[in-house]
């Protein structure tokens, strides 16, 4: 389960079968979260230090994953690195950090990115509006997303916007037009849609 992916052009990822490699503080790790409904979790070993964290979580707006590395703080304090403000750590730039990200896109950017967009494999059309500085996902909620409202897409970087474990990247044609984008959702990755207006 802790063998690495390799591409066809020989780059090893940091994905194993079933785990993550990365690092944290200094400190090798090997982790994985999970959600479902109103459940999260999230499990990380550290694997030198003898030393892991289960989170078990049951409401669907809980953190999972920072409240393993504030654990991970405290246990493992006196082995951390100091806090790496880069955000290189997944600790501090995991997807679960998304809505912190701290790029703001101008107006007419952000602008640019809303419309409506049809996925043919779901058969639903998402509707992203402006909604201060992020996208607002008004219609079209897969059951995937609770069927809840309120989502709103923080801007990541250039035509990437992002909600928890959501995260869309927009494509663009060879004119500069915004003609659809990627979903990528957790286990689900590259889920096209195709803009309508």
């Amino acid at each position: 389960m802790l063998t690495r992916g390799v591409l066809n052009d020989g780059e090893v990822l940091e994905y194993a079968f079933g785990l993550g490699h990365g690092t944290y503080r200094g400190l090798k790790t090997v982790s994985h979260s999970g959600g479902f409904v109103g459940f999260r979790a999230q499990i990380v070993r550290f694997p030198d230090e003898r030393f892991t964290v289960i989170c078990l979580c049951n409401r669907g707006d809980a953190n999972p994953t920072r409240l393993s590395y504030a654990v991970a703080d405290v246990y493992l304090e006196e082995r951390l690195e100091p806090v790496d403000d880069t955000g290189d750590d997944e600790g501090a730039s995991g997807e679960e950090d998304a809505e912190g990200n701290s790029f703001v896109p101008k107006p007419e950017e952000l602008a640019e990115l809303a419309g409506d967009y049809y996925s043919e494999e779901l058969d639903v059309t998402y509707a992203l509006r402006v909604e201060g500085q992020g996208l607002a996902l008004e219609s079209g909620l897969a059951p995937e997303l609770g069927g809840s409202s309120g989502i709103i897409f923080a801007p990541a970087e250039t035509d990437v916007v992002k909600y928890r474990f959501l995260t869309l990247r927009f494509q663009r044609d060879s004119g500069g037009r915004v003609s659809g984008f990627e979903l990528d959702a957790g286990r689900v990755t590259n889920l096209g849609f195709t803009r309508l207006s």
